[in-house]
């Protein structure tokens, strides 16, 4: 029987709408004269690495459809926040142009030909919990992974001086959180229909993704060869980005926690 992640198309039809009015049109871009001397290298650096993660869309949205299996309402998703993640890498390669940089052909072939599916899927099995499916496991992924990059945005924006760009990042920090939010609806709706031994597990599989937890570049050769990985978001986050991320995630996972009670009864 499959599991439903919801009864109807609705919630999927309001994020796509809401998805496609947050960038109506991008010429504004197209002639984006920046500063180049008010952004630091390493900014540039995140921007190239992010440019980068959103134009490997096609290597993600595999993973998604090899975990969702036939829930043919999950795979709508993972289509559509595809083409949302990549219309992000158009966004920051205008936004490298503008300041006069270009991502060289190097880089895009490391991304492309970058061997993926086989670490990535090795990642999560190793640390799926007996008793959890690969669905389960990918929707408490995808509420981390896009947690995560909302932090990333913001912290950069906050860091860069070029009010344009600093603007533009906390705009796709934006899209970040209302994927993040689907997530948490997918989530949701799908606990509401699992076995509830796999519900009672959320919160454990929560934990131990989140206590080694990797971003989906790293697991692109590439990005460590060009020190582009998730050392150098992290390298942005303050205490209070930090602390941000691990409250916002805490709490919402919190709703999964299993009473001692339940867990010495189990």
């Amino acid at each position: 029987m499959t599991t439903p992640s919801f009864e109807d198309t609705a919630t999927l039809d309001e994020f796509f709408i809401k998805g496609r009015n947050m960038w109506p049109d991008l010429r504004e871009l197209r002639t984006l004269q920046l500063d180049r001397s008010r952004v630091d290298d390493r900014i540039v650096r995140f921007l190239r690495s992010t440019a980068l993660n959103e134009h490997g869309i096609v290597h993600y949205v595999k993973g998604y459809f090899r975990a969702y299996g036939d829930d043919y309402k999950l795979a709508i998703w993972a289509a559509m926040w595809g083409g949302e993640e990549y219309l992000h890498s158009i966004v920051l390669r205008l936004i490298l142009r503008g300041l006069g940089e270009e991502i060289s052909g190097q880089e895009y072939r490391g991304l492309e030909q970058g061997a993926y599916a086989e670490r990535y899927d090795a990642y999560l099995e190793g640390k799926r919990l007996p008793g959890v499916s690969r669905r389960m496991q990918q929707l408490v992924y995808g509420v981390v992974q896009e947690f995560a990059a909302v932090i990333a945005y913001r912290s950069v924006a906050d860091a860069c001086d070029e009010p344009v760009v600093a603007r533009l990042l906390r705009r796709i920090a934006k899209d970040e959180m209302r994927h993040c939010r689907f997530f948490q609806l997918c989530l949701e709706a799908y606990c509401e229909h699992c076995p509830p031994a796999e519900r009672a597990l959320v919160w454990d599989q929560f934990n131990t993704l989140f206590k080694d937890f990797r971003m989906p570049q790293e697991h692109i050769e590439m990005f460590g060869e060009f020190d582009m990985g998730t050392d150098l978001y992290t390298s942005f986050w303050t205490p209070e980005h930090r602390s941000r991320i691990i409250l916002f995630l805490t709490r919402y996972f919190r709703q999964y926690r299993q009473p001692a009670a339940a867990v010495a009864g189990a």
